[in-house]
């Protein structure tokens, strides 16, 4: 059966994206790459999961898919 304007499938992909935090500080608002500050709702959200962060800037969000390494 064919789908009407619709999607059939999806391709998955996957990036890597290092990301690194300064001197120890492992938080949300260390993350330069996914944390942003969200002007209209006065708070900071995570770009990679969508999660509204209640204390970035002492905490990593609980969905965060960030896997640390040690140097």
């Amino acid at each position: 059966m064919a789908v009407k304007n619709g999607v059939t499938h999806y391709a998955k992909g996957v990036a890597y994206v290092p990301v690194y935090f300064p001197e120890g500080k492992v938080c949300c608002a260390s993350c330069m790459v996914f944390c942003r500050y969200e002007e209209a709702f006065r708070r900071y959200s995570c770009r990679a999961t969508g999660e509204q962060l209640l204390l970035p800037f002492s905490e990593v969000g609980h969905l965060c898919p960030i896997e640390l390494k040690e140097a």
